[in-house]
């Protein structure tokens, strides 16, 4: 079965209607669970799990799963229960472009000409989790005003603003290898489409999504998310419909051993998530 994980706390109901009905249209066995209550969730070792939510909690309950052999999908980056400067530095090495940024920030000792000489102004102060926030400083006295309001152990980092006068911003979905836009845009440009191949090639994913300020000539990666809701285009939700069919297909067989006369020697087992907090 194909098990979707969302929260309680974000704004992923719709898009996870829009999977569900999808998988329900292709005949793929599907479930929504919340992840309050995963702790307490049975899964076969065929099931796939997606975690569409951004909760703290992800990588802790990935690194579970996976360890009782159940696939999750974008499992080898989601058990190292990565912060979103870790995404943006990556794709850096990967030949991405993007604005410069500074993470691992102390707020509660900040050296604010520090930032300003190294990064400038306008900036964004971004967290770490995609529930956070992003906040836009114009100035040392913005900068100020903004850290003062931040939660500390979100953890936090900041970016130049690319404040180019062509600029536009485009959102971009990538599933199993092939890149997507939003639905009756133009075809994705070749380099952006080369550059969201070097983003899920050098973090190993599976799907995610990814934004780009781009202008004339030029484009900057300013965010990625390993939990997509895939609102934009029916057609990246269809392809990834299609992966987890596959995935699940794979694991179904793989799990039967057969012998000669069609008995099936060995099912899949069921197993319930470690229950230790």
């Amino acid at each position: 079965m194909f098990r979707i994980v969302m929260s309680q706390n974000e704004e992923y109901e719709e898009a996870i209607k829009l999977i569900v009905n999808g998988c329900r249209r292709f005949s793929v066995s599907v479930e929504a669970i919340e992840i309050e209550i995963l702790k307490n969730t049975s899964f076969k070792d065929t099931d796939v799990v997606f975690f569409l939510t951004n909760n703290q909690r992800v990588g802790r309950f990935a690194a579970e799963l996976s360890l009782r052999g159940i696939e999750v999908i974008n499992g080898k980056y989601l058990v190292g229960n990565r912060a979103k400067s870790y995404a943006q530095r990556r794709a850096r090495f990967a030949g991405v472009m993007g604005p410069r940024f500074m993470s691992g920030i102390d707020l509660q000792r900040l050296e604010t000409t520090k930032y300003v000489s190294e990064l400038g102004f306008p900036l964004y102060v971004k967290s770490e989790r995609h529930e956070g926030g992003v906040f836009r400083a114009e100035n040392v006295t913005e900068l100020g005003r903004v850290i003062a309001g931040l939660d500390p152990s979100l953890g936090w980092y900041m970016e130049t603003a690319v404040d180019a006068p062509d600029r536009r911003l485009e959102k971009l979905y990538w599933v199993a290898g092939s890149c997507f836009g939003r639905d009756k845009q133009k075809t994705p440009r070749t380099d952006v489409i080369e550059a969201m191949d070097a983003i899920g090639g050098s973090l190993s994913f599976d799907v995610f999504s990814a934004d780009f300020i781009l202008s004339e000539s030029d484009y900057w990666c300013i965010d990625v998310n390993s939990a997509p809701g895939l609102f934009g285009s029916e057609t990246a939700r269809e392809a990834l419909i299609g992966f987890v069919q596959s995935r699940l297909t794979y694991r179904i067989l793989r799990g039967q051993r057969v012998v000669h006369d069609g008995r099936v020697l060995r099912r899949s087992k069921s197993t319930a998530l470690i229950q230790r907090q």
